[in-house]
């Protein structure tokens, strides 16, 4: 099991990248790397945020 640190790396990690691919118009690959995040951590606010945003 990953330690609530670890975790919290990996959304924020997975968060810049999907940002980024958003950014890039590549929506498909960003929604995959938020839904990534959904499933180390179902809790995460912003994610729910910025995908409503998008």
């Amino acid at each position: 099991m990953r330690s609530n640190f670890v975790k919290s790396l990996e959304v924020q990690i997975l968060f810049k990248q999907g940002n980024q691919l958003f950014n890039q118009g590549k929506y498909k690959e960003a929604i995959a790397k938020y839904n990534e995040i959904l499933s180390i951590d179902k809790t995460t606010t912003k994610l729910g945020q910025t995908k409503g945003m998008h």
